[in-house]
């Protein structure tokens, strides 16, 4: 035997390097976050109420159904087993805490909604706080919704006239939307998409609606504002975008009657950024941005 082959000999085999493990990413984040975070991510998990009261539950949470394992009577020990393992392992599942770590720290966030009027002297600070941590928005919007007052976020009446809507999905609460007066042989003649908007002056001080995109609801349209007397119109949209077809042009270039109202436009401005039409018969001026 050779001397090269008795080093042969003498040399240990290289180990095969480990495998790598999946989630690893997850906990290098978990190392990093404090332990008030982790014990609440671990309450979450077995299902315990939120500390910081009913108020700051994520909705998420409130939807879900925590602690409850057990199954029915009638089922069998098998099957309550396997959804016990099922439900354990979901739970554990890197996917479904990195789910719980955010709803973690959108609560928080909550948490950090003041609870009082901000003063107008430190109003930047507070803005340009948030502007670095995109999640306090986060929080705000989650609260907001709270304080929604779903009874008044009914649709009823608009979506039994889904004919005199042009876009379906934007539709009028029941609460604030405009009535008109009824017109004889016409029982829907009550209903236009459009709503009040309070302002800090007063109630009901302006009227938002839905852009014009049929003859009918050119008519139904002027009558509105004649019936609320507006003096003065301004357009959030443009007649056409890309050749398509925004809006209908329901001011007159000169003069037009719809039904019973007729409008006639005397002056044209151009400006740099608007162009306003002025109706001196109802004294109306209408502003296309």
């Amino acid at each position: 035997m050779t001397q090269q082959q008795q080093m042969d000999l003498l040399q240990v085999p290289e180990s095969p390097a480990p495998p790598r493990r999946h989630g690893g990413g997850l906990w290098d984040q978990l190392r990093k976050r404090s332990i008030s975070e982790l014990s609440l991510v671990m309450d979450v998990l077995r299902g315990s109420p939120s500390p910081s009261g009913s108020q700051y539950i994520h909705p998420e949470r409130a939807s879900q159904s925590t602690g409850n394992l057990q199954g029915s009577p009638t089922t069998g020990r098998k099957s309550r087993r396997r959804r016990r393992v099922q439900k354990t392992w979901q739970a554990i599942s890197p996917s479904h805490f990195q789910k719980q770590m955010q709803i973690v720290q959108e609560e928080k966030a909550m948490l950090a909604v003041p609870s009082a009027p901000i003063d107008a002297n430190k109003f930047v600070a507070y803005v340009q706080e948030r502007r670095k941590k995109r999640i306090l928005f986060k929080g705000e919007f989650l609260m907001i919704n709270r304080s929604i007052d779903h009874n008044k976020c009914k649709c009823d009446v608009a979506t039994t006239m889904m004919e005199r809507n042009a876009y379906p999905d934007t539709l009028p609460y029941d609460y604030n939307r405009v009535i008109l007066p009824r017109i004889d042989n016409d029982d829907n003649s009550h209903y236009i998409n459009a709503s009040y908007v309070n302002s800090w002056l007063r109630e009901k001080a302006y009227v938002v609606t839905q852009s014009v995109r049929t003859k009918p609801m050119n008519s139904e349209f002027w009558r509105m504002v004649w019936e609320l007397g507006s003096n003065c119109i301004v357009m959030l949209t443009k007649v056409f975008d890309f050749m398509r077809v925004m809006c209908l042009q329901y001011w007159p270039i000169t003069r037009f009657q719809f039904r019973d109202i007729e409008v006639e436009t005397i002056d044209t401005k151009t400006y740099a950024h608007f162009v306003s039409h002025y109706c001196p018969n109802s004294k109306l001026l209408i502003c296309i941005l």
